[in-house]
């Protein structure tokens, strides 16, 4: 990992302004939740108003309790439709000759935020990132957004949707 620092370094200033500018196109603060769809689709929302809607790509998770990272290609949980850009990372390991991103399941929290910034270069059509918290659990979730773009849908039929999950 110590070769990739200045990449990690470098790339991580572009990705958090980029989540500065996303936050502000979108007028985000800390109300805001998300829900996952299992067909790849990500809503932004608080008690008052959609955000934004977009695609997500799970980079991996981190179990805060055993402090392990796992890859999301591994995971049997993710919907494959969210792994597309998990998946880049294993030819992006295999070219590079990284072993860490061939192996799925690694110990420390900080392979999270790091194979994040990694993922957003190699995949450079990400808008955001999110580090989505999972609702009741220790889990981690470290998610590329893209696609975004202003709802479609009034807030009131996405409270609908909301209500069946």
């Amino acid at each position: 990992m110590n070769r990739l620092k200045p990449i990690i370094d470098k790339q991580k200033g572009k990705l958090i302004k980029k989540k500065h500018d996303f936050d502000k196109k979108y007028n985000l603060d800390c109300t805001v939740d998300y829900l996952l769809k299992d067909n790849g689709k990500i809503y932004a929302f608080n008690k008052e108003k959609l955000f934004f809607i977009g695609n997500y790509e799970v980079i991996g998770t981190v179990n805060e309790k055993t402090c392990f990272f796992r890859w999301a290609w591994l995971n049997p949980s993710i919907p494959e439709k969210c792994l597309k850009y998990s998946k880049n990372m294993i030819k992006y390991g295999e070219d590079n000759k990284i072993p860490s991103f061939l192996n799925p399941i690694l110990k420390g929290k900080d392979y999270g935020f790091k194979f994040l910034v990694i993922a957003s270069q190699v995949n450079d059509d990400c808008d955001t990132y999110v580090v989505y918290k999972k609702p009741q659990s220790s889990l981690l979730i470290y998610l590329l957004i893209r696609n975004s773009r202003k709802p479609n849908i009034s807030y009131k039929k996405f409270l609908e949707i909301e209500n069946n999950r």
